[in-house]
């Protein structure tokens, strides 16, 4: 779970997204996300207009772009949204950072926040598996997912040495 690092700055970014969206419920047509932060708001052609591609998949700079250009994963767009407005919450800046050790301690937190959602998939898919011819997958999956909850809580300890060599503390 994400700590919302400056909780005041989150409700603004939502009474936005709020006023963007109506009083009309609003949901994906393609899934049943029904996030607020996960949705944009237009008609296709105003989407279009605005450069926003149609295509479901969009590609993720993990640790941002400034960061790392080259290190990119495609996911759906609203899991893109949700994954940015997640490390927005925890604080983790994508503007560059001239400092080593701040923007070493940015990427690695960054990757601590998406090894904790594949973790979170890896379970979601376990609980899925319910026959008994699967449950040593379901067992595997299991498995799989206390490694990544493992590798992000060792990403955020190096995160946060690096922060302390930077000068610098992050709440994430």
């Amino acid at each position: 779970m994400t700590v919302d690092s400056d909780p005041f700055r989150t409700a603004r970014r939502n009474m936005r997204r709020r006023a963007r969206f109506g009083s009309i419920p609003q949901a994906c047509i393609l899934c049943p996300c029904l996030d607020l932060a996960a949705l944009i708001s237009g008609t296709r052609s105003e989407l279009e207009a605005k450069g926003i591609p149609r295509t479901l998949f969009e590609g993720d700079h993990i640790v941002g772009r400034a960061h790392d250009p080259e290190f990119v994963f495609s996911i759906c767009r609203n899991c893109h949204a949700l994954v940015t407005d997640e490390r927005l919450r925890a604080g983790i800046s994508m503007l560059p950072e001239p400092d080593r050790n701040e923007r070493a301690a940015l990427r690695l937190d960054a990757l601590a926040l998406f090894e904790e959602k594949i973790a979170e998939a890896l379970r979601r898919w376990a609980k899925e598996i319910t026959n008994c011819t699967a449950e040593r997958e379901a067992l595997n999956l299991e498995a799989l997912a206390s490694l990544h909850e493992k590798s992000a809580d060792d990403l955020h300890r190096w995160a946060a040495k690096r922060h302390i060599k930077s000068g610098k503390q992050n709440a994430a």
